[in-house]
C-alpha cells in the first residue's frame, strides 16, 4: 500500500503525521510512505530523520494588504501555485498513492476546504470526519472507515485511492515513546527500593528486577561525578532562608455586601488601606 502524508510548517502538523506513519509501517511493513512538504519547512529535518521519503514544493501565503510589496508577493504566490500543482500531480502520478493523509489545516472542523478541493482536482473519493480506519483490502481496492456523524458514527466503504479527512473527534495518535514508557514502567532505583522495603513491605514485582536488569536504575552520588560538596545541599544553595513561619488566618468578623457600587468601592478602599491588596 502506498501512503502520502501532506503536512508541514510546524511541529504540531508534522509530529502527528510521523506518529501515524510509524503506525502504518508497524502494521504493514511492506507499505510505501511518502511525505510532501514545503522546501523551507521544518519537515526537511524531521521527516528524513525518521527514515521517511520526502518530496518538497514551493509554497507561500497570500497577503491582504494592497501595498506594492504585497501585490508583488501575491503574484509570486499565484505563479508558485501553478507550478506546485503541476509538480504535485507529477509526484502523485509517479507514486500512485492508495491513501492520502492531510495535515491540520485540512481537517473538516477547520477550513473544511482543502480535503474536498484535493479530492475534486485529483478525481478521488473522499471520506470526511473519519474516526478510525477499520480495514484496508488492497486486493479488492477498498478501504473501510468509521466516520463521525451527528448523533453517532457510521461505517463506510470506499475505493482506493481515496482522500480521508478527520476532525478533533478522531482518536489521538499514540505517543512516539509509548513502548518505552511501558518497557520502563516498573523501573526503580536503589533508594526507591529501600524506601519501599523500609517499613517491612515486600518489593512488588521483585522477580522482574532479576529477569530484566535494565529495570534497575543506576544511581550516581556526588563522588561519582567528582562534585564539589560545598555546592551541594542546603549550604551550597544560592537561596538563603532566614526564617520559616507558619501563618494561620482566622476570621474575626464577616461582612455582607449588597453588590452595590458603593459597597464595592468601600471594600476596595479598605483593602488598600490595610495593604491587603496593592
Amino acid at each position: 500500500m502506498n501512503i502520502v502524508f501532506t503536512c508541514g510548517g510546524t511541529g504540531g502538523h508534522i509530529y502527528p503525521a510521523i506518529a501515524v506513519a510509524r503506525m502504518f509501517r508497524e502494521r504493514q511493513p511492506d507499505c510505501k510512505i511518502l511525505f510532501i512538504g514545503a522546501e523551507d519547512g521544518m519537515e526537511n529535518k524531521l521527516v528524513p530523520r525518521e527514515g521517511f521519503r520526502l518530496e518538497t514544493v514551493k509554497i507561500s501565503n497570500y497577503q491582504r494588504r494592497l501595498t506594492p510589496v504585497a501585490i508583488w508577493h501575491n503574484l509570486v504566490t499565484v505563479q508558485r501555485m501553478a507550478a506546485t500543482f503541476s509538480k504535485t500531480k507529477r509526484i502523485l502520478k509517479d507514486f500512485q498513492p492508495d491513501v492520502i493523509v492531510a495535515g491540520r489545516q485540512a481537517i473538516d472542523g477547520d477550513t473544511a476546504q482543502v480535503g474536498p478541493q484535493v479530492a475534486e482536482k485529483l478525481g478521488l473519493t473522499q471520506v470526511t470526519y473519519a474516526e478510525e480506519i477499520l480495514n484496508v483490502d488492497k486486493a479488492a481496492g477498498k478501504i473501510t472507515v468509521k466516520r463521525h456523524i451527528d448523533g453517532g458514527v457510521e461505517t463506510v466503504e470506499g475505493p482506493l485511492p481515496i482522500v480521508i479527512t478527520v476532525n478533533g473527534s478522531a482518536a489521538p495518535c499514540r505517543p512516539r515513546n509509548a513502548k518505552l514508557v511501558q518497557k520502563y514502567k516498573r523501573a526503580l532505583g536503589a533508594q526507591e527500593k529501600a524506601a519501599i522495603e523500609k517499613e517491612g513491605a515486600e518489593l512488588p514485582y521483585a522477580a522482574l528486577y532479576e529477569k530484566y536488569p535494565y529495570l534497575n536504575i543506576t544511581e550516581w552520588s556526588v563522588a561519582d561525578v567528582n562534585g564539589d560538596l560545598a555546592q551541594c545541599g542546603l549550604s551550597g544553595s544560592p537561596t538563603k532562608v532566614k526564617t520559616i513561619q507558619n501563618i494561620s488566618f482566622q476570621a474575626k468578623e464577616s461582612k455582607t455586601l449588597t453588590g452595590s457600587d458603593r459597597d464595592v468601592e468601600d471594600l476596595i478602599v479598605e483593602l488598600l488601606a490595610n495593604h491587603t491588596i496593592g
